[in-house]
């Protein structure tokens, strides 16, 4: 399978950037899918799951919302927040209380943003199947 760029940025930083098989995003529409030589085109990003897709892993990202822009051999997707599935976003184990500074604030309000944004979608899941 021939492989495309794929970028992620947020607000903060370049959240992900690599070489990849297939792509599988949220849109306001559904569940948009795109590989090497999708048509160029602009597309909403809805907050829920990101998965990407290489010969050796797969890798599941929860995000905001946001847009993604695909090109010929490349696609860039902006959001306003991403964590890793994996990562426990209720984990507050590194963060004391009695510790807390700036970064750390705004990391468990990003972790909290995700969290939420993974509820979200969870209920929009579970209410589509209900139907």
């Amino acid at each position: 399978m021939s492989t495309f760029r794929l970028s992620i940025v947020t607000p903060e930083k370049e959240f992900y950037s690599g070489d990849i098989e297939y792509l599988s995003v949220d849109t306001p529409d559904g569940k948009a899918g795109f590989m090497r030589g999708a048509m160029p085109r602009i597309v909403a990003l809805s907050a829920g799951h990101i998965v990407i897709k290489t010969s050796v892993i797969e890798t599941d990202i929860i995000c905001g919302d946001g847009l993604i822009c695909v090109g010929d051999d490349e696609v860039t997707i902006i959001s306003e927040k991403c964590v890793y599935a994996n990562d426990d976003v209720n984990d507050e184990s590194d963060d004391s209380v009695n510790e807390l500074d700036g970064a750390k604030t705004a990391r468990m309000i990003d972790k909290a943003k995700a969290g939420i944004a993974a509820s979200i979608k969870k209920m929009r899941d579970k209410k589509s199947d209900d139907r």
